[in-house]
């Protein structure tokens, strides 16, 4: 019987299947841990499914909730900043 080839795709999949694990980590890290672990935004409320809202409220601090959004930059406000 013939040995299968381990050719160059094997290891792409393996490099493939690593950047998946680490784009799914990030994901999770910036929408769940940290809210949960520091005062930034998006807070847990923000980000967890509704039916969890009560323990996103007590797990939310007051100062994510006080944080002004910074504005969005748009076409229309860049223009109305360089008329003036």
């Amino acid at each position: 019987m013939a040995e299968p080839s381990r050719g160059s795709s094997s290891g792409g999949s393996r490099l493939n299947d690593k950047a998946l694990l680490a784009r799914i980590w990030a994901d999770f890290d910036v929408k769940y841990m940290k809210p949960f672990l520091t005062h930034a935004r998006p807070t847990l409320l923000e980000t967890l499914p509704v039916c969890c809202n009560p323990i996103a409220r007590i797990l939310t601090t007051t100062e994510q909730m006080t944080q002004v959004l910074p504005h969005p930059v748009t076409e229309f406000s860049e223009v109305l900043v360089f008329a003036l």
